[in-house]
């Protein structure tokens, strides 16, 4: 096939063809055509119908466009297209975490909320179809009614929706380390310092160490909680010293401290072994100082130990709280006992809920086969000490003297009666 004349082509600029393929081509469309037309990819080769097709391809749309695109190729600088484009990314990316930044901030705010109200976090049952998810997801869906992106992030996300376990520990810790920098920028400016240790054995019988530090401010004096610490493997007195010396140095003031305040356990107050003395040897400046409430509390126990009947009586009633902790399927009130501490606040629910630990204690009994030997043992036991006469007596006159000694135990527990308020009385 001959290639046409010369002046065919000439009317059509655009025209072009190869001598190969025997046919004719569009030049700009083979450039930066969208589409595959004949005259753009497959070629044209009707030479009888060559006019009328090329004027027909001449108007269309598609050729119009890559005529456009070839006359201003190269007017536009590429570099300046990307950073273009590469701006509109990032106006993009920043609307997004604008976005994300106030979804976590709204999770965050829920669990400052939960934290500040001392609520629970987590539900027995965190199912889509329960009725009670527990107070943090329960909180956010609330929230989530009254305000759309949380509702859309709630409802759509699938990678990250803040509502798991891990993430609600995640949070709980970042708040805590928030909250801990911030009291020890309170320290750093501080003069003096006090510490105050206490032990408690939470509802699993594990047991704790708490610690708080009070000092002076501008604002004031401030007692701070600081942390709980696992100490059950380890009583000792050297073993808690170290710790609490290590903590001291950790929050920057074991330069500072001036007093000490611990209960009445020999290995906290011994002059000789104890807690206060070996803190003494690092820092001898820290004065001891007994908790006056936790004195009231060890007069009328030790002072009743001495009697053999009371001592019996109080070796009894200690022993419920490891006993509650480990029934799992238990009352709600049953927990009550299990996390209890103060022995004259244990006393007195044993004495509003006698009946109801019957209750209890014989349907362990009755149902022994779904309890395992021990329990069963004990329990049997206890309805025979709750139904006998000494137990009932002690209990009786131990409940009178302990429901006047617990106003004065919350007295002395008032943050109001320090120091300053003494001097002003």
């Amino acid at each position: 096939m001959a290639l046409p004349q010369v002046k065919v082509t000439a009317i059509y600029n655009w025209m072009t063809g190869s001598t190969r393929e025997q046919k004719l081509y569009c030049w700009d469309c083979l450039l930066f055509g969208a589409d595959s037309g004949s005259w753009a990819r497959d070629g044209y080769s009707d030479l009888g119908s060559l006019s009328k097709s090329a004027h027909r391809h001449q108007n269309a749309s598609g050729h119009l466009r890559a005529t456009i695109r070839l006359k201003t190729f190269g007017d536009t600088r590429i570099e300046l297209q990307l950073d273009e484009q590469q701006c509109r990314g990032v106006i993009i990316d920043n609307e997004k975490v604008k976005r994300n930044r106030g979804i976590l901030k709204r999770l965050i705010n829920c669990v400052v909320y939960l934290g500040k109200q001392e609520l629970p976090f987590r539900g027995h049952d965190e199912s889509v179809t329960s009725s009670n998810k527990g107070n943090y997801i329960e909180l956010l869906d609330l929230v989530a009614e009254y305000d759309s992106n949380l509702h859309t992030h709630l409802t759509t996300s699938t990678v990250f929706t803040g509502t798991s376990s891990r993430i609600q520990n995640n949070l709980i810790s970042a708040v805590a380390s928030v909250m801990t920098d911030s009291m020890k920028e309170e320290l750093r400016k501080a003069p003096f310092v006090a510490v105050m240790l206490d032990e408690t054995t939470d509802i699993s019988n594990v047991a704790q160490m708490s610690y708080v530090l009070r000092y002076v401010t501008e604002d004031g004096i401030k007692a701070r909680f600081f942390k709980y610490e696992d100490v059950t493997e380890d009583k000792r007195a050297e073993a808690i010293a170290t710790r609490l010396l290590e903590f001291l140095r950790e929050s920057g003031c074991i330069d500072k401290v001036v007093a000490q305040c611990y209960d009445g356990a020999a290995v906290m107050v011994s002059g000789l072994n104890g807690v206060q003395a070996k803190v003494k040897e690092t820092i001898p400046l820290a004065l001891f100082i007994h908790c006056y409430a936790h004195i009231l509390n060890l007069v009328l126990e030790k002072g009743a130990s001495k009697i053999r009947e009371c001592k019996v009586f109080f070796s009894h009633l200690l022993a419920w709280p490891p006993f509650s902790a480990a029934q799992q399927s238990a009352p709600s009130y049953w927990m009550i006992f299990a996390s209890i501490g103060f022995h004259g606040q244990l006393l007195l629910a044993v004495a509003e809920k006698t009946r109801e630990l019957r209750e209890v204690f014989e349907h362990i009994v009755d149902h022994h086969t779904e309890f395992d030997d021990e329990t069963v043992h004990c329990s049997d036991g206890y309805i025979t000490l709750l139904t006998s006469f000494d137990f009932s007596f002690w209990l009786k006159t131990f409940h009178a003297i302990f429901s006047y000694s617990d106003v004065v135990f919350q007295i002395l527990q008032n943050k109001g009666f320090d120091m300053q308020f003494c001097l002003a009385r």
